[in-house]
């Protein structure tokens, strides 16, 4: 048999797999919607998967969670718990255990999308894996931390926290608001930060085994590893970055 027929059939056999894979996986969509006040406090945890959070002008909790796993019995033990009381809402994900030292199926993912009250403050969002999105949110603060993944911050002026395992950390703004602080980590790979040309913040940023760039500087230094700067003019917003070993990159918009 020729190289290229072997290549073919490779080809076809590995299609053939990724299809049965496919076919093998079991999915379940849960939809809940919950009237919460505009100030409610927010908390959610997942495992592996990921939680996009969008801040709406409505006064309500929508949670549309898409249930992944290889077999049936796995699937209808995963289970998201929404809980309202006392002016929080906690949203957890709860995973069945693997009895000790049985080899069993350990699949299982949940991808969360959850529009909140803009005005809402995000207690505490945590994610083992995967991707984590925080858009469009004006309460008083935010506190998210990643694991191991994407962690993204899209035009959010709250008191924000951001914590990162390892991955990647990205914060981005089309426009510029009043002031706010804002802290971001990542142990482990690159920091991005997107700002328009009117942002107005001190800029407070370490990366001891990487380097800054700071796109608002007219000279580009390679090899900074501190950078206390101000970008625009008073009053400024107050924004610490931190990349244990990895790159932080300010990139200035319009």
């Amino acid at each position: 048999m020729s190289k290229t027929l072997c290549r073919i059939g490779f080809l076809f056999a590995l299609a053939f797999l990724a299809d049965q894979a496919r076919a093998a996986v079991a999915e379940q969509e849960v939809q809940e919607v919950h009237a919460v006040p505009a100030d409610v406090s927010v908390s959610f945890r997942n495992g592996d998967g990921r939680i996009l959070v969008y801040g709406s002008e409505e006064n309500e909790i929508r949670i549309t969670a898409l249930k992944r796993a290889f077999t049936k019995e796995r699937l209808d033990q995963i289970k998201v718990d929404a809980k309202l009381e006392n002016g929080k809402a906690t949203i957890d994900t709860i995973f069945p255990p693997t009895p000790e030292g049985r080899l069993e199926d350990r699949s299982g993912t949940v991808d969360y999308t959850i529009v909140v009250p803009q005005g809402c403050t995000l207690a505490d969002l945590e994610l083992a894996n995967g991707e984590l999105l925080v858009q469009g949110m004006r309460g008083p603060s935010i506190n998210a931390r990643l694991g191991t993944g994407r962690l993204l911050l899209r035009d959010s002026f709250s008191a924000t926290n951001l914590r990162v395992g390892r991955g990647g950390l990205e914060i981005f703004y089309g426009w510029w608001e009043e002031p706010f602080a804002l802290t971001a980590e990542i142990a482990e790979g690159n920091l991005r930060v997107g700002l328009p040309s009117s942002a107005a913040l001190r800029l407070s940023a370490t990366s001891p085994k990487g380097d800054i760039r700071n796109g608002f500087q007219e000279t580009e230094t390679d090899g900074l590893r501190t950078l206390q700067t101000a970008i625009g003019d008073e009053p400024y917003a107050e924004f610490k970055l931190q990349a244990g070993d990895g790159t932080i990159r300010i990139e200035k918009g319009d």
